[in-house]
């Protein structure tokens, strides 16, 4: 898990107007337990990146949302409309590679 979190501890910029002053969010720094969920119904997945409590969402994209804690952190990422976005072979196992 260390590989994968030092991998998530750069910057990301939001500017959802298209001009300057975009709002930094910084990315998860330091990860617990990541859950991934597939909801079949909804054709929805949810990667939870920590278990701290959302504080703050924002869409990306459309059908993309970002879940940050309150000190601005992604904890985590839902797709929606998974099945227009993602081949369903890709959607049946998940694969964590971790530097050690």
């Amino acid at each position: 898990m260390a590989g994968f979190a030092a991998g998530l501890s750069r910057q990301a910029r939001s500017n959802s107007s298209g001009e300057g002053g975009g709002l930094e969010r910084s990315i998860l720094a330091e990860c617990v337990t990541m859950k991934v969920t597939m909801d079949k119904d909804a054709d929805a997945l949810y990667m939870r990146l920590s278990d701290t409590q959302i504080h703050d969402s924002e869409e990306v994209k459309p059908g993309v949302i970002l879940d940050y804690d309150d000190q601005d952190n992604l904890i985590g990422i839902e797709i929606l409309r998974v099945s227009e976005r993602v081949p369903r072979s890709s959607l049946m196992s998940v694969l964590i590679e971790s530097e050690s």
